[in-house]
């Protein structure tokens, strides 16, 4: 594969787990807007999401 940039990977993961919070804020507004009960419903959701991102993050390495 070639030269493998360290800070880039670093800066990649850090990314990723940026994106993943915004998804994850987003999700949550929607949620607050539509209920309650549907937000504390799907709080699994929130905390899958979190650690996808930061699944990704460690795979991306």
């Amino acid at each position: 594969m070639g030269f493998i940039n360290p800070y880039l990977v670093q800066r990649l993961a850090e990314e990723r787990v940026k994106d993943a919070l915004r998804e994850v804020e987003q999700a949550r507004l929607i949620r607050a807007v539509q209920g309650p009960w549907k937000a504390q419903k799907e709080w699994f959701n929130v905390i899958g999401a979190i650690l996808s991102g930061l699944a990704s993050s460690v795979v991306g390495r």
